[in-house]
């Protein structure tokens, strides 16, 4: 029986306009990307390389940075919770919202929130979620997951927004995206005075000063923030650096490789709630700082994944996930990067607070456990062609760790049937110069699927080129015949 992800991947591939509509955004970001670092004159391989240094340096030292951050917001009258998993997470945010009387909250763009399913368990606590980013807003609306870190409703077309509008907010249909906008804004505008709190994830945060940094595109979520008497900031542990030169020069990379704007939209800069000398900002400041397997992490092979800063760049770049897109990869992991953390972050266990103020002890690879099914495979959804790693502005070897994975889930699950069958008929078509001939007569007659039935499968969703109409050897038997 395949696999939940397999299921979900086949179904994407069988989708023409879904490919389609992936293909055209993926290729269009990724060409602004590229034209954004190009404009500059440092070259990128130096950027990446900065990059890179600064986030490496946050996780050797990401205790002593998280403890100095939660100083600096303490002594500004912020209240810092650590949340080692989803549950934690959810039980402060309801019962703070039960206390304050919101029944209502707005939640802005935040993968975290969807990684611990935040909305659905403040839902089921009765606490009615808005989603002030547009896209998350078409989501909602359509009743759909997100499928992109940076861009939710990468995958929706504008003619399926036109329709989903007409039918759910009764807007005569167009495809204007602008005239779209301006109806979610009017929508959405409408809810911020009615709401006294605000659900919103911190991009990164400054140890030194105690600064989080709330980086959106949405004018929504920037207005939502300042209205919202209540404030309640998500953080995953590893999104922490020393100082906030550090957080602005990774904000500027994010963006750069997400979208190809020099700046975010909107960066919003806080360090504790309003003070009596200075009224700006909320009336209440909440940090819940979440582990959910992170800090296990740090002391794995695979501790520099949690250096991702969640620009989306490997998304629009890898080949697979311009296929299928990241609804195929589940509920709260996608493309290559949720490809790693997928298998690991739920299966790995949280070190306490206590636990996490000294270095854990090195664990093997092969000491790793992986996740059920429906994440074990993860690892097989990429070519290992290395474009992620190229893009990457933090520069993650994110193919090295994915044949990791897969030799894990080799060992782990052992050969299937379909892959034995493949490895056997490999061996034969390669150990003998007459079966490699008779191999390569298939190939060109296409008869692969009905000489070796595995095959099947395996060329459904993938073109085989034909080889060559001569063989190496014999075209040069030809070139060196006397």
């Amino acid at each position: 029986m395949p696999s939940p992800f397999k299921t979900r991947a086949a179904q994407a591939l069988d989708d023409s306009d879904l490919r389609t509509s992936l293909t055209r955004a993926s290729s269009r970001l990724q060409r602004w990307r590229n034209q954004a670092f190009d404009d500059l004159e440092t070259p990128w391989a130096d950027l990446q390389a900065a990059a890179a240094a600064s986030r490496q340096a946050a996780l050797d030292h990401l205790p002593e940075l998280l403890q100095t951050l939660e100083t600096r917001l303490l002594q500004r009258g912020a209240e810092v919770v650590w949340a080692e998993d989803g549950a934690a997470a959810f039980r402060y945010i309801a019962a703070l919202a039960t206390a304050r009387g919101a029944e209502r909250v707005l939640r802005g763009r935040s993968p975290l929130a969807e990684e611990i399913g935040l909305d659905a368990a403040l839902a089921a606590a009765g606490v009615n979620v808005i989603n002030t980013h547009f896209g998350d807003y078409i989501i909602r609306l359509a009743e759909d997951r997100s499928t992109h870190p940076h861009f939710p409703a990468l995958h929706q077309r504008a003619a399926d927004v036109a329709d989903l509008f007409e039918s759910k907010l009764d807007m005569p249909r167009t495809l204007d995206p602008q005239a779209m906008g301006g109806m979610a804004r009017f929508r959405l505008r409408r809810e911020l005075p009615r709401s006294e709190m605000m659900i919103c994830q911190a991009a990164l945060a400054a140890a030194d000063s105690g600064t989080l940094a709330l980086v959106s595109d949405s004018g929504e979520d920037r207005l939502a923030a300042s209205v919202a008497q209540i404030q309640v900031i998500l953080l995953g542990i590893e999104q922490v650096a020393a100082t906030l030169e550090e957080v602005l020069f990774l904000t500027q990379m994010g963006s750069r490789s997400a979208s190809g704007h020099g700046f975010p939209g909107a960066v919003t800069l806080l360090n504790g709630p309003v003070q009596p000398d200075n009224p700006d900002g909320p009336g209440e400041l909440h940090l819940v700082i979440v582990d959910n397997g992170r800090s296990a992490l740090l002391a794995t092979p695979f501790r520099d994944v949690l250096a991702c800063i969640g620009c989306g760049a490997c998304h629009n770049v890898c080949p697979v996930n311009r296929e299928i897109g990241g609804g195929a990869y589940g509920d709260h992991y996608r493309g290559p990067v949720g490809a790693v953390l997928g298998p690991l972050v739920g299966a790995m266990p949280s070190i306490s607070r206590r636990g996490a103020q000294t270095a854990p002890s090195p664990v093997a690879a092969a000491d790793i456990p992986l996740l059920d099914p429906a994440y074990a495979d993860l690892p097989l959804a990429s070519t290992l062609c290395g474009a992620c790693a190229d893009v990457c502005p933090v520069g993650i070897d994110l193919p090295e760790m994915l044949r990791s994975l897969r030799e894990q889930r080799l060992a782990a699950k052992g050969e299937g049937p379909v892959d034995k069958a493949l490895r056997a008929a490999f061996r034969w078509a390669t150990q003998d110069p007459a079966n490699y001939r008779r191999t390569h007569g298939w190939l060109r007659r296409e008869l692969t699927g009905s000489v070796a039935p595995p095959l099947r499968a395996w060329q459904a969703g993938r073109d085989l080129p034909k080889p060559a109409a001569k063989l190496f050897r014999d075209r040069w038997a030809e070139r060196t015949k006397p």
